[in-house]
Formats: structure tokens, C-alpha cells, sequence
């Protein structure tokens, strides 16, 4: 994907980059575990959260540039773009179900579905983009981390039903 022809997809890409970055900006602002912690104790909790999500997204951008950089063909390429596609979209479905609606419940269903893309995402570029690959898996600690952070946000359903 190297050379004159990658300039326009790049520039795309960089775009894409930037108006996700945005509208994720816009949906969860930083702090916004400590909202959801707040009535529990320990905020470095809550901060350790909003730190590890953004080297998170830091990471797997980087992925997905150093990915799409190295893809061996338009093939991959095109399938990289989806995946982190989809991966991006359900990631701010995701937060916006946390953080926007406070439903935990509902932000749990999709959670699989970004496991899903990471663990292919990381399957398809390692043998091209061993870096990609590597970065990615700090993002899939993340996920599952986040996985049990939401967990923890379900009401308590009582003893005895």
C-alpha cells in the first residue's frame, strides 16, 4: 500500500480518524467513570479507567495505521478498513449505552462484538504487521477490563429472586 497511490486512502484514513476521535469526544467526555463510580470507593478506580481507555484507542489507532500501512494488498487493505470500522462502531455503541444512557446491561452486548474484531484484527495482522498486532493486545486487556467494570455497574438483583 506504499507510494504515491496510498496518498488519498491515507488522507481518508486520517480524516476517518479524526471525525471518530471527535464524535467519541463529544459522546464521553474524560471523568465520565467517575461519574459512574461515584457513589463507590475508589476513585483511582475510576481514573486508572479513563487513562487506560485513551492509551487504548492511542494504541489501536496506531494499529491501524501501522496495519493498513503494511496491508500486501488492496484486499487486506479493504478488510482492515472494515474491521476497524466495525470495531469503532461498536466501541461507541458501547460507551454510549454506558455513559450517555447508564445502562451497564445493555453496553455488556457489546462488548463481544469489539472481543470479536480485536482478536481478528490481531489473527489477520500478525503475520504482515507483527507491531499491529502486538499493539492490539493491550486494547483486548482493556475490553475485558472494561467488560468487568460494567459488570460491576449492574444493580444487584437480590437474594433469593
Amino acid at each position: 500500500m506504499r507510494g504515491t497511490a496510498a496518498a488519498l486512502p491515507a488522507a481518508a484514513g486520517l480524516l476517518a480518524a479524526l471525525l471518530v476521535w471527535a464524535l467519541g469526544a463529544t459522546l464521553v467526555e474524560p471523568g465520565a467513570w467517575a461519574r459512574l463510580f461515584a457513589a463507590r470507593p475508589g476513585p483511582t478506580v475510576a481514573a486508572a479507567a479513563d487513562l487506560a481507555s485513551m492509551v487504548a484507542l492511542a494504541l489501536a489507532s496506531t494499529a491501524a495505521w501501522l496495519s493498513w500501512w503494511a496491508a500486501p494488498d488492496h484486499r487486506h487493505a479493504r478488510l482492515l478498513v472494515g474491521l476497524y470500522a466495525s470495531g469503532g462502531f461498536w466501541l461507541l455503541a458501547w460507551s454510549v449505552l454506558l455513559f450517555r444512557f447508564g445502562r451497564p446491561d445493555l453496553a455488556l452486548l457489546a462488548v463481544a462484538p469489539v472481543w470479536f474484531v480485536l482478536v481478528a484484527l490481531v489473527l489477520l495482522t500478525r503475520r504482515f504487521a507483527p507491531w499491529a498486532a502486538a499493539l492490539l493486545v493491550p486494547c483486548l486487556a482493556w475490553m475485558a477490563a472494561a467488560a468487568v467494570l460494567t459488570l460491576e455497574l449492574l444493580p444487584p438483583t437480590g437474594a433469593g429472586g
